[in-house]
């Protein structure tokens, strides 16, 4: 699938779920009911779109540094209405309509992988703080599991776990029990997915 055709079909999706943002805010009742600069729409096209600067820079980027450019805070704000599951419908969506059957030898192969996420330091939030000793300040992780299609060149699934409580069986288990794929399947992990009910 050419680039610019998936581009369509994400541009297609934002402005369907924006004509009609209610299941996917904090306050369906009082949330971005008023027209504003950083409307639902272009909170979620920023989101999706921003690179690794700070926020600050983004939004001026955005706006093209124009005078009446909406402050941090003001962004913070309108994003904190959004519910996460906005962004889980945007990639589930994606993951269907992007979908070409692509096979190897009749069977659609899939490989799952973890990795660690660095949050930001909060000794506050103990599903993701760690401290291995007294002597150390510690740090935030979340464990990322992904499914990914080799034949595609494409993400199909993810599972955030928090780190003391990561287990990529369950990962594993949940990633494939949320599968539409149909027909043969290979699906490649490491040891650490290993289970009896994984293989069976």
């Amino acid at each position: 699938m050419k680039p610019t055709e998936v581009k369509e079909i994400l541009s297609h999706i934002i402005s369907t779920i924006s004509d009609d943002p209610s299941d996917f805010l904090q306050n369906p009742s009082k949330d971005f009911t008023r027209n504003r600069k950083l409307s639902f729409e272009t909170i979620i096209k920023m989101m999706i779109g921003m690179g690794g600067n700070s926020l600050c820079k983004e939004i001026y980027d955005w706006f093209n540094y124009a005078e009446d450019t909406a402050s941090v805070s003001a962004f913070v704000q309108q994003r904190n209405k959004i519910s996460s599951k906005a962004m889980e419908y945007i990639f589930r969506e994606m993951v269907k309509q992007c979908e070409e059957q692509i096979l190897f030898k009749g069977y659609r192969l899939l490989a799952v992988d973890g990795s660690d996420i660095r949050l930001p330091k909060n000794k506050n939030d103990e599903n993701s703080h760690i401290k291995n000793d007294d002597n150390t300040k510690g740090y935030n992780l979340l464990h990322l599991d992904a499914m990914y299609d080799l034949m595609q060149h494409n993400y199909v699934d993810a599972s955030i776990q928090s780190k003391k409580g990561m287990n990529e069986h369950k990962a594993l288990v949940s990633m494939i029990e949320k599968s539409e794929a149909t027909g043969s399947v290979i699906v490649i992990a490491d040891r650490g997915y290993e289970s009896f009910n994984n293989i069976a």
